[in-house]
């Protein structure tokens, strides 16, 4: 009996380990599309980057995250991210 009940314990204080780890990763998908679109934007105002290389970067990053299947997993992050740079003023000219 103990050791049923030491089961059942064990398997519920994982659970929101696992749990959390699925945000974790929402999280970091978030982070890493708006360090990657701020960054970009930064190099474009300053002038290290034209407005098409800019673009070109951006698009291929996008459609690495699609090709790897990270947009259909983590849709609502990448989404949320993209707004967030808009918001943010940055690009306006990518697709």
């Amino acid at each position: 009996m103990k050791r049923l009940m030491l089961m059942g314990l064990l398997s519920i204080s994982l659970l929101p380990a696992a749990a959390k780890a699925e945000l974790d990763l929402d999280s970091y998908w978030f982070g890493f599309v708006v360090g990657h679109g701020i960054t970009l934007c930064k190099l474009e105002e300053g002038g290290l980057l034209k407005p098409s290389q800019t673009q070109e970067v951006w698009l291929g990053f996008m459609k690495s995250l699609k090709d790897q299947g990270i947009m259909m997993k983590y849709p609502k992050s990448i989404s949320s991210a993209t707004k967030s740079i808009h918001r943010q003023g940055c690009g306006s000219t990518w697709k």
